[in-house]
């Protein structure tokens, strides 16, 4: 996730599989998107991008990360999720 371009198509998977649940379970079941590590990353990416955020399902109802790597060690401090 180094760029808009890379980034993009990992974060319209994430999308299409949230719609895919939607589709097959319903709106009336919520929907989390559940990542570790890495796909913690990109599914925050995936809430902090308007463009993208915007296509989730309605039922989307959260999100849960866990061993997420808050800051990369090549990171600046000062960019983290940006």
């Amino acid at each position: 996730l180094t760029s808009i371009k890379r980034e993009t198509p990992f974060l319209e998977a994430i999308v299409a599989a949230a719609k895919q649940a939607a589709d097959k379970f319903g709106d009336k079941h919520p929907i989390y998107l559940v990542g570790h590590s890495f796909g913690s990353r990109a599914i925050a990416h995936t809430l902090l991008r308007k463009d993208v955020c915007c296509e989730l399902p309605r039922s989307f109802a959260g999100a849960i990360f866990f061993g997420y790597p808050l800051v990369h060690p090549k990171q600046a401090r000062q960019d983290v999720l940006k």
